[in-house]
């Protein structure tokens, strides 16, 4: 009789324990990070959307997207449709990879032979996701912006200096979508 009573109290235990540490970790603890990540950071909790001037959303500013029309700067390329955030599994020696990548660079050859092509507009990051590139990349892309929209080049390379990011990295960096949605907007005719 003793030993059932042992093991009826031993079970009583596991299972208030079970249930405090559910209760705790499973709900209190995810409810009060919620709360303060709302209270101290709320665009950074909500996943740094971006809205446009008719509050459509437009992206995550931590997300990199695929522009690929006239007049709008391009980002890092990617095998990923930028919702479901896969990368590419080809080996660097795989001959479909290495395919991608001489056309990647003749098409930007094509595009500026006066220049060299940078390399973010080659090849992909690791994640396929970024959502910045580098200001010399940036710039390298603002003729084609200006001519496309039929503006100075002159302002289009003000309005990326204007919204390039001074991090600790030796380059600054321009989100891209956060740039083709200034140009979309008065931002560009604000520059001059």
């Amino acid at each position: 009789m003793e030993h059932g009573s042992r093991w009826h109290s031993a079970i009583k235990t596991a299972f208030a324990l079970w249930l405090l540490a559910t209760v705790v970790c499973g709900l209190a603890y995810p409810l009060l990070m919620t709360g303060i990540g709302q209270l101290l950071f709320p665009w950074q909790s909500n996943g740094s959307l971006l809205f446009d001037s008719q509050h459509r959303l437009r992206g995550s500013a931590l997300l990199g997207q695929q522009f690929s029309a006239a007049g709008y700067f391009h980002g890092r390329p990617s095998a990923s449709d930028y919702k479901n955030g896969a990368a590419s599994n080809l080996a660097q020696s795989n001959p479909a990879l290495v395919a991608e990548i001489r056309q990647r660079y003749a098409y930007w050859h094509q595009q500026r032979p006066d220049q060299p092509v940078p390399s973010q507009l080659v090849y992909a990051s690791a994640s396929g996701l970024d959502p910045e590139i580098d200001l010399s990349t940036a710039l390298y892309q603002a003729p084609l912006v200006a001519t496309a929209r039929q503006v100075p080049v002159a302002d289009v390379e003000a309005l990326v200096q204007q919204l390039a990011q001074r991090t600790g990295r030796e380059e600054p960096i321009v989100n891209v979508l956060q740039l083709n949605m200034a140009l979309d907007t008065d931002e560009l005719l604000s520059v001059r």
